[in-house]
């Protein structure tokens, strides 16, 4: 049961960001025009970036603080743009009445998912482990700011040199429906699935729905699309955690092994066997059940929203954009126009969320431009040049939208480089070849001669989405970004980022054309055959979610589930969370800091930070390294830290108080345990103690001078 607490901010962050939904709806209406259900799962996955991009922008020039008054801003210049669109479109009034049907289906799409993932999160909350502290830090960082970029929670006196806007993004979703982000970080989490489902189910309803009648398969297919995208995964669980056991209990294979844990399905690359080729695949399911607000989870939605934009590209026939052909109307170069804006807008917003976002969707653009109808009449030189000056004029135009954004950040990648492993085939079709076998089979059954014109646009529109998931997967199998992990990772960033975006296209493609196949076969018994082999290939992975509740997430009987994500600190510290508690009620005044240990990646060091996002001077260290790209900034920090704590004299302690404007200090059992001899009797020289709980003590600063 879920705590009447979370059932409450479950229900405001829905009506919160259903308004914000409903504001930009006529937007997406000129976009995806007649088309009000694809419009809504669009407006679904757009609706809050677009909002948060309005107010962060308002924050990055200076023409407002973000926060509650820059986000109610926002809302009113999408208030007066939708209120403008409803009242010079007569098209738009007289097909009101056509538009709740529609409108709800997809709704309840999200409305399910979204239960769905916020009682997965309820079962385990907590914001600690993996990179949660590191996810919830910047979200706390973005919440707290006045201005962009905020000052990194983890080295303070420094910009946050991260893909910060997924974050937030978060974090304006937490202050629209009134929260605190400790519950906002997990509603957050259920949001970017629901949304990325309902916008899932809008495209495969779109692709379907091609013939009057065909509703209700349509309806079915994309409810079994957006939930195999969202809560499915690979092969991986089915043949390691379902199969394999059932042939070793039945004395088929060899001796029993051990049990299966889900991670296997994420660590398969490298770790079965073992080779020195690691690897990390992650798919959205996988991310539902760790909990990290990745980048790449954050920006899911825009990426749904980017695969219905190409696909609406590929349907249309050839026009060119409008600065290169007129259209025969203005509402048509209005609708255009409007579709050239969005695209720039969510490669802008993609780039500040998940850099590799952007070369695969601009790579799907130009795929979609010539992949529509026609598009080789003229000459094909002529095509594909036009289509490169479409996609470099989108590019420029997503450059310019998020300038304030690429002015202060300084890339941490340094560069590519060709990779020395590949993926061994039969890996592959574990991890994808169910949807690609599957997308096949669909095809050469819809393509099977008398083919109807709408079977060859179905197998055209959903393979120019098998096209692009083979050809990110071959990224990796290619090149690499070169970073600070040794050679043994040499891909496996690049893997983990592209990865998760062949998940986001491949199963829609794949039951797309799945249905569409067995909509076309007209006996019984073939519709039977290929609906087994539909299920076993496209609804098995659905088996995944099985393993993680009955190892991890399994709630003990009676137990209360929570959505609060710091439900977890006052077990693990009393005194760190009557600190953390203090410090949101006396937060330090802006350009101020706090002190605490630092310490490896994946541990509790800055837990108070990370739980408040106030700055301290040093957080994780290989995660600094990483965006500092120089091991020396944390070394020197480091350093400095553990000296202050326990052999600095006063005035050397004086130097780094005055040097990063620290107000408070922190003394607790983690500090005694990282830095043994801490010097408690002369840090406390250094100001009053504030707070003393459960053996952790909070030292405010006198006058450093």
């Amino acid at each position: 049961m879920i705590s009447a607490a979370s059932l409450l901010a479950m229900a405001q962050w829905y009506c919160a960001i259903a308004a914000v939904a409903w504001l930009a709806f006529p937007l997406a209406l000129i976009v995806v025009p007649h088309r009000p259900g694809l419009a809504w799962g669009l407006g679904r996955c757009v609706s809050l970036p677009a909002c948060a991009y309005l107010a962060w922008l308002a924050a990055s020039i200076g023409l407002a603080g973000f926060g509650v008054a820059a986000l109610a801003g926002a809302l009113a210049v999408l208030a007066v743009s939708s209120g403008l669109v409803c009242l010079l479109s007569r098209d738009m009034r007289r097909s009101l009445p056509r538009w709740p049907g529609a409108v709800w289906r997809v709704e309840a799409i999200y409305v399910l998912i979204f239960a769905v993932v916020a009682a997965i999160r309820a079962c385990r909350p907590d914001l600690f482990g993996l990179e949660k502290f590191m996810n919830f830090a910047f979200m706390n960082a973005a919440y707290y700011t006045a201005s962009f970029p905020p000052v990194d929670p983890w080295f303070a006196g420094k910009p946050l040199n991260y893909y910060y806007f997924g974050h937030a993004v978060a974090a304006a979703g937490t202050h629209l429906a009134g929260v605190k982000p400790e519950l906002g970080y997990n509603l957050m989490f259920a949001h970017v699935f629901a949304a990325g489902g309902a916008g899932i189910f809008a495209l495969v309803q779109r692709l379907l729905q091609t013939r009057p009648g065909e509703a209700a398969l349509a309806q079915v297919a994309a409810t079994l699309a957006a939930l195999v995208t969202i809560l499915g995964g690979n092969m991986h669980p089915v043949i390691f955690g379902v199969v394999r056991p059932y042939l070793e209990v039945m004395g088929w294979i060899g001796a029993p092994r051990s049990p299966y844990f889900f991670p296997e399905s994420s660590r398969f690359v490298g770790f079965n066997p073992p080779t020195t080729d690691k690897t990390i695949i992650e798919f959205p399911a996988y991310s539902v059940v760790v909990g990290d607000l990745h980048a790449h989870v954050l920006n899911m939605p825009v990426a749904v929203a980017l695969i219905t934009l190409c696909v609406q590209t590929a349907a249309s026939r050839p026009w060119g954009w409008p600065w290169r052909g007129r259209p025969a109307s203005r509402r048509r170069r209005v609708q255009r126009l409007s579709l050239g804006a969005l695209l720039a807008l969510l490669i802008a917003i993609s780039g500040m969320s998940n850099a590799w976002d952007v070369p695969i969707y601009l790579g799907l653009l130009g795929l979609a431009l010539l992949w529509r109808p026609g598009a080789f009449r003229e000459m094909p030189g002529a095509a594909i040049a036009g289509a490169a000056v479409d996609v470099v004029l989108v590019a420029l135009a997503a450059l310019f939208a998020a300038w304030p954004f690429w002015h202060h950040f300084e890339p941490f990648s340094q560069g590519l480089q060709l990779v020395t492993h590949g993926t061994p085939l039969w890996q592959l079709a574990v991890l994808y070849g169910n949807y690609i076998l599957l997308a096949a089979c669909a095809a050469a059954v819809l393509l099977r001669p008398p083919a109807a014109g709408w079977n060859r646009r179905i197998v055209a529109l959903a393979g120019l989405l098998v096209v692009a998931a083979i050809c990110v997967l071959a990224v990796p199998e290619t090149v690499g970004i070169k970073d600070i992990y040794g050679p043994d990772f040499q891909r496996g960033n690049t893997m983990f980022k592209t990865s998760y975006q062949a998940y986001l296209l491949l199963p829609p493609a794949a039951v797309t054309l799945g249905a569409a196949a067995m909509r076309r076969l007209s006996t019984v018994a073939a519709r039977m055959a290929f609906g087994i082999g539909f299920g076993a290939l496209a609804l098995s992975p659905l088996v995944f979610l099985w393993f993680p509740y009955d190892q991890n997430l399994r709630p003990a009987p009676g137990h209360f589930m929570s959505l609060n994500g710091i439900i977890f600190l006052p077990g693990k510290s009393a005194g760190d969370y009557a600190i953390r508690e203090y410090l949101i009620r006396h937060r330090p005044g802006p350009g101020q800091t706090i002190l605490e240990a630092s310490g490896d990646s994946y541990t509790y060091a800055a837990r108070i930070s990370a739980t408040t996002g106030i700055p301290t001077l040093l957080g994780w260290h290989v995660h600094e390294w990483l965006w500092r790209k120089e091991p020396r900034f944390w070394q020197e920090r480091a350093e400095l830290v553990s000296k202050f704590y326990t052999r600095a004299s006063r005035e050397e302690r004086l130097e780094v108080i005055r040097r990063f404007n620290i107000r408070y200090v922190v003394i607790g059992d983690f500090e005694r345990e990282r830095y043994p001899g801490l010097d408690e009797a002369g840090l406390a020289g250094l100001g009053r103690v504030v707070l003393e709980a459960g053996g952790t003590r909070l030292i405010e600063i006198g006058d450093p001078s």
